[in-house]
């Protein structure tokens, strides 16, 4: 059984991930400030494996992720509109939010980080062309290109040190 920390626990993704993590066996750490409210976990919340951390990503410190295993980092304002009604507060969280939590993960001594993309960083594609994650990035978003200046900044990170991008 493994501790696992899942930022943006409070979203439709992280909230189902941290069920299906329960479900495996694990201990969850759910990380989000939980702006439209916790109860999208009511399925889970008294599982005596979870754990609620009611706190903004950039507010994370090396003690919040002590004695984990694992932090899979999915919190961000997820979305083109969203994105684009506040760019500056954007790229605060989505790049500069996720680089802290790379870091605060190493920090803390967590051998796994994993950090969720979105397909948006590569735009619209060539033509009819199937993507890949080999395919030629080209976001058009604030959301898509803050999204993508986070994974420049923490794969040098990541390949530097001892944690593991997976």
């Amino acid at each position: 059984m493994s501790k696992i920390a899942v930022t943006g626990a409070g979203g439709y993704i992280g909230s189902i991930l941290t069920k299906q993590l329960l479900d495996a066996g694990h201990e969850v750490l759910a990380i989000d400030r939980f702006f439209f409210g916790e109860d999208v976990l009511n399925s889970v919340k008294n599982d005596n494996r979870f754990k609620l951390l009611k706190k903004d990503i950039r507010d994370l410190t090396p003690n919040d992720l002590k004695g984990l295993d694992a932090v899979c980092d999915l919190a961000s304002l997820s979305n083109d509109p969203a994105g684009e009604m506040n760019p500056e507060l954007t790229y605060d969280i989505n790049r500069d939010g996720r680089i802290h939590v790379a870091k605060t993960t190493k920090a803390a001594g967590v051998a796994r980080y994993i950090l969720s993309s979105s397909c948006s960083v590569y735009g619209k594609g060539e033509d009819d062309q199937q993507l890949t994650e080999t395919s030629k990035t080209g976001p058009i978003s604030v959301y898509a290109k803050s999204t993508l200046d986070a994974e420049h900044e923490i794969l040098p990170l990541v390949m530097a040190t001892s944690l593991q991008l997976l």
